[in-house]
């Protein structure tokens, strides 16, 4: 079923229930529908062309994205946090269109498209058409950028029908307020409306990504479940404590993006009692892979003996491969990806130890010490065990004798002292790691960079 049918069947069956909760606007499912009809028409007369958004997350990118499935045509959500240069950079890339914002005053955007609009609005006049037809086309097309924690973002090309098939029906009955954490301009975001929109459920946009905007709009409107990166967990529940607020009342807890820790885990669970803790692995170019629900870091080893969902794992050179029906289509500008016989690399490093596979860093940040291979995300996970440490990053520095060392670089809770924190680490990692594992160098940070609610990847 294509995006906009599931729009029109809630709007049908649970016309006054929030769909869209927004800082300034809110729809129910019935004023979803009549405004995404209202903003179909207005794309068909745009004729042809990808019709871009660089807008902050709103219902009226929501809207946006289920009115060009409904018409046909091509979306692609850019990165608002990116300056103008980068989103023109990423439009030559995907060819001229239709640009839609919330900053009309745009100057270096404006050669690279056919027509700049502000974003659509709600239109209190907007008719409720009745689509029973069937479209000329079979779906839409969603154009995902990478999230660039690593370098400059790729553009990953899906159908919605595609994106649509790998969301696990929930029970409508069973209603849901979900708070959309992961940028809509990440396949996290688009899994999560996805997600809301085919279980029925509401999704509430918070006005930014900071503690008191989060906490606000979790309490003010209800929010019994989150999906979010572990980064973005660790700084909800080190805020949480460190201000003795009370608990959120949530039903579901769901962590993506990251590599998941065990002190993480546990903390959440001794936090939230209540709710349910599921681990998503999933990645732009192959789509939603599994998910894990036993509250153990990383998956267990039998996945790699049998298919899993729709995906087959193995592990090559430390390297996680997927075998996958989800998949992109492609990179723009390429006709085709991997067959769905192909293997298909992660760029995931990962480690077996026992009954259990355990992600280790990005192939790309593994550090060399003097021949002996590092793998940032063990050194982490040790660190991580240490009270206080709200985020860190572990990379390989350059050396003139052992052509790299680990370098570790902190993000502290507020009101800690530095000498002791770093004091804790050095004594964890020498009891859980070997001395090529060691950071050599421990660096405070105020606060780490960060892209999507992922920490920022690289060398330093």
């Amino acid at each position: 079923m294509s995006l906009w049918r599931h729009l029109q069947e809630n709007a049908q069956t649970f016309p006054e229930r929030r769909f869209i909760v927004g800082p300034r606007r809110r729809l129910n499912y019935r004023e979803a529908f009549e405004q995404t009809v209202a903003a179909g028409d207005y794309f068909r007369a745009l004729n042809s062309g990808t019709i871009f958004f660089y807008a902050f997350d709103s219902p009226a990118v929501v809207i946006g994205l289920i009115a060009a499935d409904l018409v046909g045509v091509t979306a692609c959500v850019l990165n608002r946090r990116d300056d103008e240069l980068s989103a023109r950079r990423t439009i030559d890339d995907l060819g001229k269109g239709h640009l839609f914002t919330d900053e009309p005053h745009l100057v270096a955007v404006r050669g690279a498209v056919d027509h700049v609009r502000e974003i659509l609005l709600a239109r209190k006049d907007a008719r409720a058409t009745v689509w029973d037809e069937k479209p000329e086309h079979s779906s839409g097309r969603i154009v995902i950028l990478t999230s660039g924690t690593t370098g400059r973002p790729k553009a990953a090309q899906y159908t919605w029908s595609r994106l649509v098939r790998q969301v696990r029906y929930a029970n409508k009955v069973n209603h849901q307020t979900w708070l959309l954490t992961y940028p809509l301009n990440h396949f996290a975001g688009i899994q999560m409306l996805l997600h809301t929109l085919v279980s029925g459920h509401t999704l509430v946009i918070p006005p930014s990504r900071r503690f008191e905007d989060v906490e606000s709009a979790v309490r003010k409107h209800g929010v019994d479940s989150i999906s979010a990166t572990p980064t973005f967990w660790r700084m909800l529940t080190g805020r949480l404590m460190a201000r003795q607020k009370e608990p959120f009342q949530l039903k579901q807890i769901t962590l993506g993006g990251e590599a998941s820790t065990p002190e993480l885990l546990s903390g959440l669970r001794r936090l939230f009692p209540q709710a349910a803790l599921t681990q998503v692995y999933a990645t732009t170019e192959l789509g939603t892979c599994f998910s894990v629900t036993d509250e153990q870091a990383g998956f267990p080893a039998t996945f790699l003996e049998r298919p899993v969902g729709n995906v087959r794992l193995k592990i090559f050179d430390d390297e996680l491969y997927v075998q996958s029906t989800n998949k992109m289509l492609g990179y723009a500008g390429q006709k085709s990806f991997a067959a769905e016989e192909e293997w298909v690399a992660t760029g995931d490093i990962v480690e077996v130890e026992g009954a259990r596979v355990f992600f280790r860093g990005r192939k790309g940040e593994i550090i060399n010490v003097g021949g002996v291979k590092v793998h940032p995300g063990k050194v982490e996970s040790a660190i991580l065990q240490v009270e206080g440490i709200q985020a860190v990053r572990v990379f390989g520095k350059p050396n003139p004798i052992t052509g790299q060392l680990v370098a570790a670089e902190l993000e502290p809770a507020t009101g800690l002292a530095h000498e002791e924190l770093i004091y804790n680490v050095r004594e964890i990692c020498r009891r859980d790691l070997n001395r090529y594992e060691q950071p050599q160098e421990i660096i405070i940070s105020e606060r780490l960079a960060r892209r999507n609610n992922k920490i920022a990847r690289g060398t330093s």
